[in-house]
């Protein structure tokens, strides 16, 4: 956040746009979506629908950071203390997006203050939400959850 800060212009402003994905078939499967010149749906956002089931295979399961899948694991390690949250829910594909967002628009507050001196900026304005991919040739929709115009 800081390098970003670094990068804005003097009395500009910073625009922020976060959040994870989720896919959703015609059929409404939540996690899934059909992409262009696949006969099978395939998971949206693949990273979350992996670390769910993990969690949902394996309830002894800790991610253990490596550097062959550094994000992967960093992402499950986070959401590691949601699991039976997530797992338990209704919809787990839908509540481990939601937990995901949350996490994200946490951290995203945190480095905007952390970093606020770094800015040079006037304004940063914070845009969050769960973008909803949808099957191929169909229109993508954007769920906002955080609207915000932050004066430095």
């Amino acid at each position: 956040m800081t390098a970003f800060a670094h990068h804005i212009p003097d009395n500009g402003s910073a625009f922020i746009f976060y959040g994870p994905h989720i896919g959703v078939t015609l059929e409404g499967e939540l996690g899934r979506m059909y992409r262009p010149r696949m006969e099978a749906p395939g998971n949206s956002c693949g990273a979350l629908m992996l670390a769910l089931d993990r969690f949902k295979n394996n309830p002894s399961y800790t991610p253990a950071i490596r550097d062959d899948d550094y994000q992967q694991m960093t992402l499950e390690k986070v959401l590691l203390p949601k699991r039976d949250a997530i797992v338990n829910a209704e919809n787990p594909a839908k509540k481990i997006t939601e937990e995901t967002y949350e996490v994200i628009n946490n951290k995203i507050h945190e480095y905007v203050k952390t970093c606020r001196g770094e800015f040079h900026a006037e304004k940063v304005v914070l845009l969050g939400g769960i973008i909803i991919n949808t099957d191929h040739g169909l229109d993508d929709y954007f769920d906002a959850r955080n609207f915000e115009v932050i004066d430095l």
